[in-house]
């Protein structure tokens, strides 16, 4: 068999490589099973991390003590499920695909890796993407908000670390093995990171209907919240296994906010670039040409973190309008305002996904405010409109794909637990289709 190993880079259409090939019929092609999900880091981690470092994984970490006190026993069963998948796949080119491959941090996990697949064939090859650091940077903060960070901009929290990701790929690889692409249009196959990945990989150009594009970018003035919410809030309440879908549905809550771009000046990013000219070097070594022209600064590209705090509070009567009835009857915005309605949504959020009484006495223990939060929730019905309805799940499946839980009375319960809130995003998803004169249009499957 050939392996083919994706590494990511972060921030580098990894999402819609994993969604389409995770769903791509092929006889020749077999994508590693892991929960439903196209994104392997999670199984990466439980596979190859040091035992005593895997409960460290903020994946992990955040579905608290009953789910880490698990973690050796799941290790060895999706090993043994893993390993039964390669015995059966014959002659095939095997996908595995794991952005987390390419953390520092994880030296020793990718070692493990490499001697693991070695095991199965000779025949490995490394596929990964390089972002260029101005496309990379606001990217990379908006993902570490999104896992309740608020990094520092200029101590390297949202570097790249070029020569720190990929050298020791090449190390443990061997250089001739590792293939780096630059991710961007100019550089990439009919400016498409998913085409690009097919031809490198041997396949074909796919047809449009079999790539799934997933874009997890949030608006300027999202980001701007869940900053105010991260830096002054009470941050990702976590320490139940409900954690990160309550997360993923307080995100999507703040995602119908705003539709301004989200981009760091160049007068911001100056002094980082110029402080890690060495490591922008040695990428563009390794690529083998200089990373592209990054362009004319976006006209809303902010200047400084501080930028956020004003424009979040520019936000405050959009948050109460989704807070509706519960919304927060304490004066003008202020940051004080703002924080205490940021709050009253995210509990209003992980009420809406915890429902068992364990996981909202976690909420209470973890951080939650004095207040009382009811959401009722009406049940599905015919008169939700079924391509909606359909559309919803579409939608909760992909900003849920990396928790989704694998038995399906329990993937049932836990959308019909959000529905309402991905109806509402898929009413808006068709009205804006519509206004742009498309229309999604259920038809019955062919063959």
């Amino acid at each position: 068999m050939k392996i083919v190993i994706h590494v990511g880079m972060h921030k580098t259409g990894s999402s819609s490589i994993q969604h389409t090939f995770e769903r791509l019929s092929r006889s020749d092609l077999e994508y590693i099973d892991w929960n439903n999900g196209g994104n392997h880091s999670g199984l990466f981690v439980l596979l190859f991390e040091d035992p005593e470092k895997i409960a460290g994984y903020h994946s992990f970490r955040a579905r608290g003590a009953k789910f880490i006190r698990g973690l050796p026993a799941l290790r060895e069963e999706w090993r043994a499920r893993v390993s039964q998948q390669l015995a059966r796949t014959g002659d095939k080119t095997v996908l595995f695909s794991a952005e987390a491959i390419s953390l520092p941090s994880l030296g020793n996990a990718t070692q493990r890796l490499h001697e693991y697949f070695a095991h199965w064939s000779n025949d490995i090859s490394v596929i990964g993407y390089a972002r260029p650091p101005e496309g990379f940077m606001p990217s990379a903060f908006q993902q570490y908000l999104k896992g309740g960070d608020a990094p520092d901009l200029f101590s390297g929290g949202v570097w790249p670390q070029y020569f720190a990701r990929f050298e020791r790929l090449d190390r443990i690889f061997g250089r001739d093995t590792v293939r780096l692409r630059e991710f961007s249009p100019d550089r990439l196959l009919a400016g498409d990171v998913v085409q690009d990945f097919a031809h490198e990989i041997g396949l074909g150009p796919l047809q449009e209907d079999q790539i799934i594009r997933t874009n997890e970018s949030l608006s300027r003035e999202a980001v701007a919240l869940l900053y105010v919410q991260r830096k002054l809030g009470r941050g990702f309440v976590a320490g139940f296994n409900g954690a990160h879908p309550a997360n993923n549905t307080f995100i999507s809550r703040l995602a119908a906010i705003g539709a301004r771009k989200f981009a760091f000046s160049p007068q911001m990013l100056a002094p980082v670039l110029e402080k890690k000219r060495g490591d922008i070097a040695w990428m563009e070594d390794r690529l083998g040409h200089e990373f592209s022209e990054a362009g004319a600064a976006h006209p809303d590209a902010i200047s400084s973190l501080d930028d956020l705090v004003d424009i979040a509070l520019e936000q405050y009567d959009a948050v109460q309008d989704l807070l509706g009835d519960a919304a927060v009857k304490d004066g003008p915005a202020t940051t004080d305002t703002l924080v205490r309605a940021l709050e009253r949504l995210r509990e209003q959020c992980y009420a809406q996904v915890a429902g068992a009484k364990q996981a909202a006495q976690s909420i209470q223990q973890k951080g939650s405010l004095p207040m009382a939060i009811k959401t009722k929730m009406r049940p599905l019905n015919k008169d939700d409109g079924p391509t909606r309805v359909n559309l919803a799940r579409i939608i909760w499946h992909m900003d849920n794909h990396e928790t989704m839980p694998s038995d399906p009375e329990e993937r049932k319960s836990a959308f019909e637990s959000v529905s309402i809130d991905y109806q509402r995003k898929a009413l808006r998803l068709q009205r804006h289709l519509e206004n742009n004169n498309l229309m999604i249009v259920e038809t019955e499957p062919q063959g």
